[in-house]
C-alpha cells in the first residue's frame, strides 16, 4: 500500500507541478491515503518531504483517511495531522462512524472535516 500511496502522491504532485495554469484554478484537490501507509514511518518521512518540496501550496490539498486507521493508533494520527496542518494541508476524517470511535474523538483530531460512511446517510 505504501508504494502505491507513493506513487500517488508523487505523481498528483507532478502533474500540478508542471501545470501551474491550473493550480490556480483549483479549489482544492483530495487524495485518499491507504491506513497502511499512515502507520509507515519511511512512508510519512516521504509525504512531509514531498509537500514541503512541492510548488504546489499544501493549501491546495486535502489528505483523507479513514476513521478506523486515525483511531488504530490515534496518537500517532494526532501527530502526523498536526504536521500535515502546520505545513497548510486540511484533513479529511474518511468513513466517520464505520469504527468504534466516538464524537468525543473528534476533540483530540486536528481534522478540518469529517465525512460520514455512507450506511448513515442512505
Amino acid at each position: 500500500a505504501h508504494w502505491i500511496d507513493k506513487q500517488v502522491i508523487t505523481q498528483t504532485l507532478e502533474w500540478f507541478e508542471q501545470r501551474p495554469e491550473v493550480v490556480e484554478q483549483l479549489g482544492r484537490c483530495s487524495i485518499n491515503l491507504s491506513g497502511q501507509s499512515m502507520g509507515n514511518q519511511e512512508f510519512i518521512d516521504f509525504l512531509l518531504e514531498r509537500l514541503e518540496s512541492s510548488t504546489l501550496p499544501c493549501e491546495k490539498i486535502c489528505l483523507e483517511i479513514t476513521e478506523t486507521a486515525a483511531m488504530s493508533n490515534l496518537d500517532q494520527a494526532i501527530e502526523l495531522f498536526t504536521k500535515l496542518k502546520a505545513l497548510g494541508c486540511m484533513i479529511a476524517l474518511d468513513d466517520f462512524g464505520s469504527g468504534l470511535s466516538s464524537f468525543g474523538y473528534l476533540k483530540k483530531l486536528p481534522v478540518d472535516i469529517v465525512k460520514i460512511d455512507g450506511l448513515f446517510v442512505q
